[in-house]
């Protein structure tokens, strides 16, 4: 849900190829998907380094891809200081998304059974 909701908000507001992003963010949600069967998840430091790895792997395959559809483009150096910019704070805002996450699907699901029990 983490990576769909990034690709949501980057999609609203980036002017990119139609497709593209939605790609990305499904590959960083099966990396993340992936990532958890070798980091634990439950712990902040695996969340903030599998967040990191994939976002990172997905930054790179980003560049490819816009690289194979127009070899014109160039990435700047301001560019590559975005990406390590958006690393880092992707990376440490993961342990509070996934905390309010876990929250929600404890109140979801506590309201689901009290509701039962009526």
């Amino acid at each position: 849900m983490f990576a769909i909701a990034q690709g949501f908000f980057v999609d609203l507001y980036s002017g990119g190829m139609h497709g593209l992003f939605s790609v990305l963010y499904l590959s960083v949600f099966c990396g993340i998907r992936a990532g958890s069967r070798f980091l634990n998840l439950h712990t902040p430091g695996g969340q903030v380094v599998t967040v990191w790895l994939v976002t990172l792997v997905k930054d790179l395959f980003f560049m490819l891809l816009v690289y194979a559809f127009s070899r014109s483009v160039y990435f700047s150096g301001a560019f590559l200081w975005n990406i390590t910019g958006q690393l880092v704070v992707t990376g440490l805002f993961a342990p509070p998304v996934f905390f309010l996450l876990d929250r929600l699907k404890a109140s979801v699901i506590e309201g689901f059974t009290t509701r039962s029990k009526m």
